[in-house]
């Protein structure tokens, strides 16, 4: 089970953070509100977060520049940014600046909550994935052999995190690809050489 997302909701307006506060709160998810940027990144400099909610139109230090700024602080970070419609190209410009996703005013908490959950799987998959390549990696230095009683071997480690990102993704090899941080022509071939590509295709 994904453990719940510590989460930092950032909006200068009090009736959103607050309401968005109490929305979370009622989900028992750690969150903490911030009014503009700079109360923002001094909560970032303070604390971990795994979400960052901002609104894009902010006086003073806007959505993008707090995006910026909290990547610098924790590149893993996941920005989720809050726009009207009429801002939505700022939206999709934080979307190529790298943050995961955007939600429009108003806010539907069901939507919202179902979109931090997806990034909430997405960091601990993306997580799982780095401590699988170290793993994989600290192995390769060792004379190969067989695992030892009760062990699983680094290719039946790799082939049963394929599955379980596959799982996660319903099978979207392009989504698998990014979680897994390879072009899809080697998560063919990872595929291939663990007797998964006939199942996904």
């Amino acid at each position: 089970m994904v453990a719940k997302p510590r989460i930092l909701v950032v909006d200068d307006e009090p009736v959103v953070r607050e309401s968005i506060y109490e929305w979370f709160t009622q989900g028992d998810y750690p969150i903490e509100m911030a009014a503009d940027g700079p109360e923002a990144m001094q909560k970032l400099q303070e604390s971990s977060w795994d979400i960052l909610l901002t609104d894009v139109k902010m006086p003073g230090m806007d959505g993008l520049e707090l995006q910026q700024k909290a990547k610098e602080l924790d590149p893993d970070i996941t920005v989720i940014v809050m726009t009207a419609y009429a801002s939505v190209d700022s939206a999709m410009k934080a979307i190529k600046e790298g943050a995961y996703d955007y939600v429009t005013k108003p806010l539907d908490p069901d939507d919202l909550e179902q979109i931090i959950d997806r990034a909430a799987e997405r960091r601990q998959l993306v997580r799982e994935n780095l401590e699988l390549k170290q793993r994989i990696e600290a192995g390769q230095g060792q004379t190969e052999g067989s695992p030892r009683p009760g062990e699983l071997s680094l290719a039946e480690v790799e082939k049963r995190h394929i599955q379980d990102v596959l799982a996660q993704v319903s099978g979207d090899l392009s989504q698998a690809a990014k979680v897994l941080q390879i072009d899809e022509a080697t998560l063919d071939g990872m595929l291939r050489k663990h007797g998964l590509a006939s199942s996904q295709g």
